[in-house]
């Protein structure tokens, strides 16, 4: 199951242009995630390294890329972190980061009637 994995990351590494790219896919399937994200870094392709540390669970990192270098992708990457955060049920940093991706208007009132605290609602939208 592995080697077919590896097969199709193989296949689908061969749409990126440059080889560093198409070379760190390949690692990732290895699990080598540092020479992965160092030929991310050689090659310039700061929107799969962010990818790829979201991925890994280094929000402080992907956030840091997106802010230096890939500015295109930085809300898309707070908005991540916000349904991560929802996810693990940290709300209060859940609102954050829907605030800082700017989707607060709609995420935000969803989130609060999923979890049917409309109090804390009121004062979001008061505020």
């Amino acid at each position: 199951m592995r080697f077919a994995r590896g097969a199709k990351a193989a296949r689908e590494a061969e749409k990126e242009r440059e080889p560093e790219a198409r070379i760190a896919m390949v690692a990732i399937q290895l699990n080598l995630i540092e020479d992965a994200k160092e030929l991310y870094r050689e090659c310039k392709r700061y929107d799969l390294l962010c990818k790829l540390h979201q991925a890994c669970g280094e929000w402080d990192e992907a956030i840091e890329v997106a802010e230096k270098y890939n500015r295109i992708n930085l809300k898309n990457t707070h908005y991540a972190l916000a349904k991560h955060f929802e996810s693990i049920g940290e709300v209060d940093r859940a609102i954050q980061h829907y605030v800082l991706s700017q989707t607060h208007k709609v995420e935000v009132p969803r989130m609060l009637c999923d979890l049917r605290d409309f109090e804390r609602l009121q004062e979001f939208v008061q505020s």
